[in-house]
């Protein structure tokens, strides 16, 4: 479905899904092997997870591979299993989607933390079949161009979408000419501290940015509740910010509903 990707941000404001680890029915001190491995080891949560969000009106589901990176697994002593964990997420994601028979695309998660380490996980992610790679969570611009470069050697076709943190990159311009940006669907900004905390950067995307936007942020220090996260996300719909929204840590399904609630109300930006 990935050639309907553009067209659909276009036609509507997309609802991306919520948190994971933090809506997963699952103490953290039962994840021994990182939340990344639970799609091995447990891969009927994960995928109810997913499900879940999709009823909820998710139009992007994203895949449990935010940290498969060889890098990352090695605390773990699976590094050499990058391609499966990544792979697998990706699968129970799409599998999730097939199974409620609605339209929806699977974003393969990938947090950029090198320049030679996500090669695997890449490779896995476009195996498993994800519509797209977001780089999400990004801290620091340095590797960014490498990155692509290793995404656009395993596919010449995947979407790829980049979302900083306010927190590390709060100059957005600065954030977005540091990227590729011929090579972007969507560029925007993911968890910082709740809702209120991207609207600067939020506003200088629309201004500069010749893709797509997405902003979708956690619940902030004092934990926002459903109906509190989409009255703060209303603003940027309300002013044509947004092409793509949705929750990061801390949000669930129910915010995901509240939102989806606001984003029925309003048009996408256009770009």
């Amino acid at each position: 479905m990935t050639e309907g990707i553009e067209q659909a941000l276009h036609e509507r404001v997309l609802l991306l899904d919520g948190g994971l680890a933090t809506a997963l029915p699952l103490p953290a001190e039962q994840v021994v092997a990182g939340y990344e491995s639970l799609v091995l080891d447990a891969p009927d949560i994960i995928r109810a997870l997913h499900t879940d969000y999709i009823d909820a009106g998710a139009d992007i589901i994203t895949t449990d591979s935010f940290l498969a990176d060889c890098r990352s697994l090695a605390r773990y002593g699976l590094a050499n299993r990058s391609f499966d964990i990544a792979a697998r997420a990706a699968e129970l994601a799409c599998e999730a989607v097939a199974e409620r028979h609605r339209r929806c695309f699977v974003f393969g998660s990938l947090h950029p933390v090198g320049s030679d380490c996500h090669t695997r996980q890449i490779e896995g992610l476009v195996a498993g079949g994800a519509d797209a790679i977001l780089l999400e969570s990004i801290y620091d611009t340095s590797h960014l161009v490498d990155i692509v470069r290793h995404i656009r050697r395993c596919s010449s076709w995947i979407p790829i979408v980049a979302s900083a943190t306010a927190t590390h990159l709060a100059d957005a311009e600065a954030f977005y000419r540091a990227l590729p940006a011929d090579e972007l669907l969507a560029v925007g900004y993911n968890c910082s501290d709740g809702a209120e905390s991207i609207a600067e950067q939020a506003a200088t995307l629309d201004r500069i940015a010749q893709c797509a936007t997405l902003f979708y942020p956690n619940t902030g220090k004092k934990g926002s509740t459903p109906a509190e996260f989409a009255d703060g996300m209303e603003r940027y719909l309300q002013q044509g910010l947004c092409n793509i929204v949705g929750g990061c840590c801390g949000t669930a399904p129910q915010h995901i509903v509240a939102l989806r609630e606001k984003t029925n109300r309003y048009l996408p930006r256009r770009f």
